[in-house]
């Protein structure tokens, strides 16, 4: 399993998510061993303030979604439709989908149901003054089409979490997420904890999203069963002016054995 937050407020997008990557025996939903190590959050493009973050299935078939989604890079790099001076971040989203659509069908045996495969894609397009989240999903084996996960007409601001969700909704909304699907949407934004606001400075926005992650490892480890939230919080950000930025990510080797590397090669 996972948790990964999005924390977007007017100056910029915050993503953050855990390590924790899980391996069930096959056709049952038994956890047979956890690995700490997993990558997440994803810088999606080399030049532009565009980044990614995936929840649900962590690997189709032999490969990882960190493997799939450098992958998705270098293809988007080559045909971003426009360009780098004329696209959207609806443009990334589709052609994300396509992309993990046609890996997804060469998934031999297919997943077993139930499945969950989430791609959260947040950056700037082309010209845009203010950032836009979005997210593709293949449910049980069926793609939905890619959809903007915040409602822009509702302000600059929004809080997002995907993956194991129950310590947040318990913070923020007051329940759990099984009674929440019982509860009409507009009360359930009524009733949020009104944690952030579109002034908060990115640093701030940060600061929470760490701590949504942390507390999430935290409630998991003392619940029964196996701890499928955990490892390192990696965290980025893209903002219109600086682009993406890491803020926290693993390094697989020690700095002083790669001195001609700058940063991690992710």
């Amino acid at each position: 399993m996972t948790v990964c937050v999005a924390i977007k407020v007017h100056d910029g997008i915050v993503f953050a998510a855990d390590s924790a990557v899980s391996m069930s025996a096959a056709g049952s939903p038994t956890v047979v061993n956890v690995w700490q190590h997993g990558l997440k959050v994803f810088n999606l493009h080399r030049e532009l303030p565009i980044m990614a973050m995936s929840a649900g299935m962590g690997n189709f078939g032999s490969a990882s979604v960190s493997y799939l989604a450098k992958d998705l890079r270098l293809q988007l790099t080559a045909n971003l439709q426009g360009g780098t001076n004329n696209y959207t971040i609806k443009d990334v989203a589709d052609f994300a989908s396509q992309y993990f659509q046609a890996e997804y069908a060469k998934i031999i045996p297919p997943p077993a149901n139930p499945s969950l495969f989430e791609f959260w894609i947040g950056g700037y397009s082309s010209g845009a003054r203010h950032g836009e989240i979005w997210k593709v999903e293949i449910d049980n084996g069926q793609p939905l089409p890619p959809y903007q996960s915040h409602d822009p007409n509702r302000g600059e601001y929004t809080i997002l979490w995907g993956g194991q969700i129950q310590a947040i909704c318990r913070l923020l909304l007051g329940c759990d997420p099984q009674l929440a699907q019982f509860i009409p949407q507009p009360d359930l934004l009524k009733a949020q904890t009104p944690l952030v606001d579109s002034f908060m400075p990115i640093q701030d926005a940060i600061n929470l999203a760490d701590f949504l992650v942390d507390m999430t490892k935290r409630y998991v480890a003392f619940m029964p069963g196996a701890d499928t939230v955990g490892g390192d919080t990696d965290i980025a950000t893209v903002t219109r002016h600086e682009g993406f930025k890491w803020v926290r990510r693993k390094h697989y080797y020690s700095q002083h054995l790669n001195r001609g590397a700058t940063d991690h090669v992710t």
